[in-house]
């Protein structure tokens, strides 16, 4: 309760230095929950998996924080067309505890949209509902597959908190 009250205030605080909306901030702490569960995962889920799209851009630009409602990551493993190999990776990394006032609780009810672009490749669009602060928000992961290598390491910056 008394972190609840403590991010609450920081929100409100952040939300008016920043002129961002509270909700698009509530997105973004629930996008870096989800961050922190990929950073605290075991290696072999960590590691498959690159940032990419607003919140890289966002550690790029900082401190200017930008908002977003997905994450997008790139996967550096062998891409399996039927997005099973994806979807078993992100459940995984929603059930690393951590306790940041995120939570996943419908892990179970998790949805699974694939897609194959001409233009932009195969990729795999997961939806969770995700709490913060006594609100419910979905969570959409975008994860791109067969895209170009050389990703590196990055220390992120969360918006609220530390990592």
């Amino acid at each position: 309760a008394l972190q609840q009250r403590r991010q609450a205030e920081e929100l409100r605080r952040l939300s008016s230095a920043l002129a961002f909306r509270r909700e698009d901030l509530e997105r973004l702490c629930i996008a870096e929950g989800f961050l922190r569960r990929l950073a605290a995962s075991p290696e072999h889920l960590a590691e498959g998996l690159a940032l990419q799209g607003c919140l890289l851009v966002q550690q790029l630009v900082a401190p200017a924080p930008r908002t977003a409602g997905d994450i997008q990551l790139l996967a550096l493993f062998p891409w399996d067309p039927s997005g099973q190999v994806v979807e078993d990776r992100v459940r995984a990394v929603l059930r690393t505890p951590i306790r940041d006032g995120v939570s996943f609780p419908a892990i179970a009810s998790l949805s699974r949209e694939v897609s194959d672009w001409e233009d932009a490749g195969p990729s795999v669009r997961l939806e969770v509902r995700s709490h913060f602060l006594g609100r419910r928000a979905k969570l959409v992961v975008d994860v791109a597959g067969e895209g170009p290598r050389g990703a590196r390491w990055l220390s992120y910056r969360p918006i609220l908190g530390a990592a």
